[in-house]
């Protein structure tokens, strides 16, 4: 889609130059006036006479008519240009598909009176979605059922249609990290509980939690038998029984799972806890690895009952932040029990409204 080619003789910006070429909003449905504002353009520096100045705009590879002026004055340059109206009125066929989309900005300054010519190239993304009408993928996100023998099912939704800032995205995973935390009879505090409290007479539970278990962080992967960490695909086909990748662009879908938990008491303990910390995360295409935003839910057991309950963690609210340093945590320990799994996350890249072209 970005295949305009930008010749060699095109400097980037100049390193201490603080150029902004940005569109506004940067993302939008078709009917959206994005507008391309720019300012702070390095000017001629001494000499006399008029100076000239160009800027040229692409839309992906479709050129825009050049706007040009002569200044005399040594200040920033500013200008604007509705993309949506320049586009109607140059290229009518030409249509701003879902997702995707970048304005290169090529801007010329040639001087009289012995001064050089400056080119310099800046591009900069914008998105287009089929509706924005929403801001929260979390709008959602989770929904309690009870099956007929009274047993609780959390289920979990992760919805990106109309939600413009999430980058497109073709396979939308969900990973889910838990806290098993016991709380002893008669006592206040609540401990962290380790996987032998759970299965002392099932050696291969115990021994794949064990593996999958950080200590510092009392956390773990909540799929220790399956292929990969998802929750809602990947390899398991158990995971696809369960739950749903979604996606965004030009066709949005929805991530999610459903989870039925029930872990036994250990004797020593009155009450039962496990915090759950639900990311979604970005498996595929130009943005994966990227995180996407988190929830949060817990279940519940006292000793006496013979289920447990599931709910909202009242203590968090589902945010679009980076994951949680104990999801981080047990996703690093993940795979010393599956070995050979790749790390499927990173550093978010830093924000910015552009980049010099390369």
């Amino acid at each position: 889609m970005f295949g305009l080619v930008v010749s060699p003789f095109l400097a980037p910006t100049p390193a201490g130059a603080d150029p902004i070429v940005s569109v506004n909003p940067n993302c939008g449905t078709a009917d959206t006036r994005f507008i391309a504002g720019t300012a702070g353009w390095p000017k001629r520096e001494g000499g006399s006479g008029v100076c000239h100045y160009v800027y040229s705009f692409y839309v992906d590879d479709q050129p825009l008519p050049d706007r040009t002026y002569d200044d005399t004055l040594s200040v920033f340059l500013n200008t604007e240009v509705d993309l949506k109206a320049e586009l109607a009125n140059c290229c009518p066929f030409f249509q701003l598909s879902n997702g995707e989309h970048m304005l290169t900005t090529i801007f010329i300054s040639s001087c009289e009176g012995g001064n050089t010519e400056t080119t310099i190239c800046w591009r900069s993304p914008f998105t287009v979605v089929a509706s924005a009408t929403r801001g929260d993928p979390w709008e959602n996100d989770q929904r309690k059922s009870v099956d007929g023998g009274g047993r609780e099912t959390m289920w979990i939704k992760f919805d990106p249609a109309g939600v413009c800032d999430i980058p497109e995205c073709p396979t939308i995973y969900l990973i889910q990290v838990g806290r098993f935390m016991g709380r002893r009879s008669g006592q206040s505090n609540w401990e962290c509980l380790d996987p032998s409290w759970f299965f002392p007479g099932r050696a291969r539970d115990s021994t794949a939690y064990a593996a999958a278990f950080n200590d510092t962080s009392c956390t773990f992967v909540d799929d220790v038998f399956g292929f990969d960490p998802y929750a809602n695909g990947g390899f398991d086909r158990l995971d696809r029984q369960i739950g749903h990748t979604g996606a965004q662009g030009s066709n949005p879908d929805t991530a999610s799972f459903r989870d039925t938990p029930h872990v036994d008491s250990p004797l020593e303990f009155d009450s039962l806890r496990v915090f759950f910390e639900v990311n979604a995360l970005c498996g595929d295409g130009a943005s994966a690895g990227t995180f996407l935003g988190r929830t949060f839910w817990i279940y519940e057991r006292s000793g006496s009952a013979p289920l447990g309950m599931v709910g909202r963690d009242p203590s968090k609210s589902p945010d679009r932040e980076q994951p949680s340093e104990d999801f981080k945590a047990a996703l690093r320990q993940y795979p010393r029990y599956r070995s050979g799994f790749v790390l499927p996350f990173h550093e978010p890249p830093e924000k910015k409204a552009g980049f010099p072209c390369s």
